[in-house]
């Protein structure tokens, strides 16, 4: 391989990003990424308030410090850092679609969000970041109150449900 970098330096400029794609969309397929940004692909720009550098899981895969999560009169909006794109389209799901339910794993609180179309996809996000969406989504985050994170001020989830 040495021999054929020397011989052909641009093979692995060339190599290296087909096998980052390849990683890349491998990820958002089997995280369940792709089925959700078929469902809820962003056509045109998000306008809303966004929080980056966030973290968070969908399906199986991490996504540490490499999302962007917005809140805004259309929906609940992610993308990724833009090294992270390929296989991971902007997406904007709308406040009827979503519902949150509480998580508690090894004493870290969580919430799991899960879009009406694509409910068997899980989207994990601290409960921190889930109290500040639900703030700025205000009303917009349509149906009852069983389907949105706690308020700050409640202490909490309780049974199962959120506040």
């Amino acid at each position: 391989m040495e021999e054929l970098v020397d011989t052909y330096p641009w093979v692995l400029a060339v190599l290296f990003p087909v096998f980052w794609c390849g990683v890349l969309l491998g990820i958002g397929h089997l995280g369940g990424w792709a089925r959700i940004a078929s469902e809820y692909g962003l056509m045109d720009s998000f306008e809303g308030r966004r929080w980056r550098f966030q973290s968070g899981r969908f399906g199986w895969a991490h996504y540490g410090n490499c999302l962007t999560v917005g809140a805004g009169p259309r929906g609940l909006h992610f993308s990724v850092f833009v090294i992270f794109r390929p296989g991971h389209p902007p997406i904007l799901v709308p406040w009827g679609d979503v519902s949150a339910k509480p998580e508690t794993v090894l004493f870290m609180k969580y919430v799991d969000l899960r879009f009406r179309r694509v409910p068997d996809v899980r989207v994990r996000l601290s409960q921190r970041l889930a109290t500040e969406i639900q703030l700025e989504a205000g009303t917009r985050w349509a149906g009852s109150s069983s389907t949105r994170p706690s308020n700050p001020t409640s202490g909490g989830m309780r049974n199962g449900r959120t506040s």
